[in-house]
């Protein structure tokens, strides 16, 4: 995957970050279940911030808008955001294993990733 080369090519200067954010918009019916808040991303990257050296986080989402309004737009963090492709969950779901850190929301994909 041509992604995994740009990210993990730059350990030695950055820390990559995986940041998983669903917010579920696909979704017409009634969630039984709270959306994770722009509020626990940035506490949880804040303090992944003072355990690593030059994190960057790379954002896999559907909601490009809500994190650049709720999470970029503070300016505190390195983003960069993983290029959306038709049919790329498999794509994704790889390269999100070779991830040492995770950041997800309550979703069931990123879960498998982040304990696999």
């Amino acid at each position: 995957i041509k992604e995994e080369k740009e990210i993990f090519d730059n350990t030695e200067t950055e820390t990559p970050i995986c940041l998983g954010v669903r917010l579920y918009q696909e979704c017409k019916h009634a969630l039984s279940f709270e959306i994770t808040q722009a509020d626990y991303y940035l506490k949880a990257m804040d303090y992944i911030c003072k355990l690593v050296e030059n994190p960057v986080f790379y954002v896999f989402t559907q909601a490009k808008e809500w994190v650049s309004e709720n999470i970029e737009s503070c300016g505190k963090y390195k983003i960069r955001y993983v290029s959306e492709k038709p049919n790329s969950t498999i794509e994704d779901l790889y390269l999100m294993t070779k991830f040492r850190f995770h950041i997800i929301s309550a979703s069931f994909i990123f879960l498998q990733v982040a304990y696999t």
